[in-house]
């Protein structure tokens, strides 16, 4: 997916563009290059690969939006279907929004196990 990189700072600049001065975005991207060692074959990759782009990280999105007038605030970093953190939820804002500068990073081993039982208990609420 080569252009993948250009298609995600495309959405980061719109959002920025978007945001009101206190606004946040949520963006959901992935994590893949983190954690594949480099000059190992994406099918040879003990994650799921699942059409993400397996060159981004987490920290490289930090920077696009740092880059682009931003800041991020949270970045979450989910193991969606395998063990490792190959996926990222990251939270953003104007640089100069009322948000604290310094960005929580948490690493969610248990993200997969969160969704089942949501899915499992969320269902007795639906009539």
């Amino acid at each position: 997916m080569p252009n993948s990189i250009n298609i995600l700072k495309a959405y980061i600049e719109q959002a920025l563009e978007l945001l009101s001065p206190d606004g946040v975005c949520f963006i959901h991207h992935s994590n893949f290059g983190q954690i594949r060692p480099l000059g190992v074959e994406k099918d040879n990759h003990p994650g799921y690969t699942h059409c993400r782009d397996q060159s981004s990280t987490a920290s490289e999105v930090k920077e696009y939006i740092a880059q682009m007038g931003g800041k991020v605030l949270i970045q979450e970093l989910v193991n969606w279907g395998c063990e490792s953190l190959i996926d990222c939820f990251s939270v953003f804002s104007l640089i100069d929004s009322k948000f604290e500068n310094e960005i929580k990073i948490i690493e969610n081993y248990d993200f997969m196990k969160e969704a089942y039982n949501c899915r499992k208990h969320l269902s007795n609420y639906v009539f």
